[in-house]
């Protein structure tokens, strides 16, 4: 009796998981092409959306994953996965994939409007979970932080911070931010970037006051001493800040891995910064297998429009010019040739 009473109970609490679990984890793949219709329902290329955000709208915050596959073209958007003052977007898991090879993959063109990706608000165990590969970000402009790629976490507090959220085959190109991270800027948030280039961005735009021309990255994810942001395979240059041409890093418990990543050709307008990566306050940054060189400060020239004028081809190589610290503030360096 006790036996199948037991039993009973186990097929009771395994049909209940069925009906209110795995029921719920439904997952959905949405389709965006230059030729598709909002209108659309946007379940297959022929019955594609236009915008990239009405796929994002769609996506189904109790889904287990859904995918949003763009097709080639230029998608003039400022993307939002998270509204800022509401929970509207908030507590997906999803994947944006660009279609095809990087030659061919979509653009997402933000038209000097803010920045083209925006991800903020999350907050509590239920996270997203974003992934956004293959893309070309450029044209993003803001007289705040973060013209490409704008990430931040309500607070540092470990329950209202951005968790997994994965940057992987991206071109980051041509953005330009008022104050901190031309290309990206991450707070309260743990991203891993992988494989991405970041170039031709630039900090403190038309203000000559914002630190991480290419990246910044301030109070990272997780509990204090856990890792934070991580970069695998990236290549940063050609970028343009007040410090940290290439990367800034800031806030305390910042404990950055950057592995595997190429620092070069980054200026720098502050004499007494580091040019390729700079660590204020108490960040740290691991650096493994990185080449982090010819990085220069070229002085107080762009406090306004000169900005403008910078052009990369006469970034002078190493051995020329006025060449600054490569790496600035509290690091650790394991293999790094040229980190020094």
């Amino acid at each position: 009796m006790i036996r199948k009473q037991l039993l009973l109970t186990i097929v009771f609490v395994v049909l209940t998981l069925v009906v209110f679990g795995v029921a719920n984890a439904v997952s959905y793949t949405y389709y965006v092409t230059k030729s598709g219709d909002d209108g659309n329902g946007g379940s297959s290329k022929a019955d594609a959306f236009l915008t990239i955000q009405k796929a994002i709208d769609m996506c189904d915050s109790d889904a287990e994953l859904d995918t949003i596959n763009v097709y080639r073209g230029t998608y003039h958007e400022n993307l939002v996965f998270n509204a800022p003052t509401t929970t509207a977007h908030n507590n997906k898991h999803i994947l944006l994939l660009g279609m095809g090879s990087h030659a061919a993959c979509p653009v997402i063109d933000g038209g000097g409007n803010g920045p083209v990706i925006t991800i903020t608000g999350v907050q509590g165990d239920m996270a997203d979970t974003i992934t956004i590969k293959n893309f070309i970000v450029t044209n993003g402009y803001t007289t705040g932080d973060g013209a490409g790629i704008y990430i931040k976490g309500l607070e540092s507090a470990e329950n209202k911070q951005n968790k997994n959220i994965k940057l992987e085959s991206l071109e980051v190109v041509g953005n330009k931010a008022g104050g901190r991270g031309g290309g990206l800027f991450t707070q309260c948030s743990t991203v891993t970037a992988t494989d991405c280039c970041f170039h031709e961005n630039i900090a403190g735009y038309s203000t000559g006051s914002g630190d991480g021309g290419g990246v910044f990255l301030s109070w990272p994810g997780g509990a204090t001493g856990d890792i934070g942001n991580t970069f695998r395979d990236c290549t940063i240059f050609h970028n343009l800040a007040d410090a940290g041409g290439g990367i800034g890093l800031a806030g305390d418990d910042n404990y950055s891995m950057i592995y595997n990543c190429l620092v070069r050709q980054n200026v720098i307008r502050d004499t007494d910064r580091g040019a390729g990566v700079d660590l204020d306050c108490t960040a740290r940054a691991y650096l493994k297998n990185c080449t982090i060189a010819d990085n220069y400060n070229i002085g107080d020239v762009t406090h306004s429009s000169d900005d403008d004028d910078v052009t990369w081809d006469t970034v002078p190589l190493h051995g020329s010019g006025d060449q600054h610290y490569d790496v600035y503030g509290l690091y650790y360096a394991d293999n790094c040739p040229n980190c020094w």
